[in-house]
């Protein structure tokens, strides 16, 4: 199961919030997007798909590098 995880950073001096993920073995990956929903729908979608955490980081990239970046779930 994965859930979104939240994290603050400061970018030349401004304050924002950027979204992860977690695996509930302990596996993150931190920094994902600053799309609160969009991490929401990863969550979700990697749940249904029973993602294996060894996967996560092949998988977003491999997101990243297409037309449709995240909207493709």
């Amino acid at each position: 199961m994965y859930k979104m995880i939240e994290r603050k950073i400061i970018i030349e001096g401004e304050k924002k919030i950027v979204y992860g993920l977690q695996h509930e073995d302990g596996t993150v990956m931190e920094n994902v997007s600053g799309n609160k929903k969009e991490v929401e729908r990863m969550a979700e979608r990697f749940t249904e798909m029973e993602l294996a955490p060894c996967q996560l980081n092949d998988v977003l990239t491999d997101m990243v590098d297409t037309p449709e970046g995240y909207a493709q779930l």
